[in-house]
């Protein structure tokens, strides 16, 4: 059994019985959420890529948890110039990595490859995270457009929930979600990476109406709203 809290944005926290990880925790600044860096504790921080509505506090957290940085390795590379005594735990797409909580693999993303927190700005590759947990699992599809390959993500693994991004502007919108989630074949979807901002505004009704209409099952969480699974 895991437990989803959604922290606005692409932020979630995830949390079994063996442990919690929080991905992309964008938290200072964020205007969907009241959370605060302290208030978050984890055995691990995933960031999907370099973009600071996504890195948000990850080396505040590492650093009060003593806890695991997970990225793809060029990003992890980008983190340590800023602060070497990071525990970074680098990956790259395919790559899987077993921990005492649960069990992480990296996937491609299509998106925006710059690293906004160094200067001069470095370039890492965008990802996603499948992430098993309390015998569950999670498919955090990260900032991307809809690909082809999300149907061979969706074959090789048994996904009880994606989050998937439906802003727009930035990434896959509404309709576009639509066709990603046919492809992923996930048990549930709930959608992120909408509202935080004018520009990635949509009705979220409008996306579960779409969801329906195509038999695909949803669950919308407000923010700072916790579903199990």
């Amino acid at each position: 059994m895991t437990k989803i809290k959604y922290l606005g944005h692409s932020c979630i926290l995830l949390e079994s019985e063996d442990g919690s990880v929080i991905i992309d925790p964008f938290l200072s600044g964020n205007p969907q959420t009241k959370v605060v860096p302290e208030d978050i504790k984890v055995d691990a921080v995933l960031v999907t890529h370099g973009h600071m509505d996504h890195v948000g506090d990850s080396i505040e957290i590492v650093k009060n948890n003593n806890c695991a940085l997970i990225v793809i390795d060029e990003l992890g590379k980008a983190f340590q110039s800023v602060d070497d005594s990071l525990n970074i735990v680098p990956l790259s797409i395919g790559g899987e990595r077993s921990f005492s909580w649960g069990k992480v693999k990296m996937t491609v993303a299509f998106h925006g490859t710059d690293v906004e927190f160094v200067t001069p700005m470095k370039s890492a590759p965008p990802t996603g995270f499948i992430i098993e947990m309390g015998g569950k699992t999670l498919y955090h599809c990260g900032d991307t457009g809809v690909f082809n390959d999300m149907s061979l993500i969706g074959e090789l693994n048994d996904i009880d929930v994606t989050a998937l991004p439906i802003g727009g502007n930035f990434t896959m919108d509404i309709k576009d979600s639509v066709v990603a989630a046919k492809m992923i074949k996930s048990k549930k979807y709930m959608p992120i990476h909408f509202n935080t901002f004018d520009i990635i505004s949509q009705n979220v009704d409008d996306w579960v109406d779409e969801m329906k209409k195509n038999n695909l099952d949803t669950v919308v969480l407000e923010n700072e709203e916790s579903y199990t699974i």
